[in-house]
């Protein structure tokens, strides 16, 4: 359907993060750019987010925090679907 944008809570746990990532990975690029995108604030508004964090099935996987503000989506990642099944 060549959609390319969906809304979804950004202030959300980190296993939420996850499903919203799972969808933003497999809709087109935005328009004029070469990869999708996500805002993600939870670091930002959860005081026990650390704590949620080391509960993630995948907390050291390559995926789940940004590199220069860009979250790292591999083959693996999605075979994982980012740890929200495990």
């Amino acid at each position: 359907n060549n959609i390319a944008l969906f809304c979804a809570d950004l202030t959300v746990t980190p296993l939420l993060v996850e499903i919203n990532k799972n969808y933003a990975s497999r809709l087109l690029p935005v328009p004029g750019m070469k990869i999708g995108i996500i805002e993600s604030n939870g670091p930002q508004n959860y005081v026990n987010w650390v704590e949620m964090m080391a509960m993630h099935p995948l907390k050291n996987h390559l995926s789940v925090t940004p590199v220069n503000g860009i979250f790292q989506l591999n083959d693996d990642y999605h075979k994982k679907s980012g740890g929200i099944f495990l």
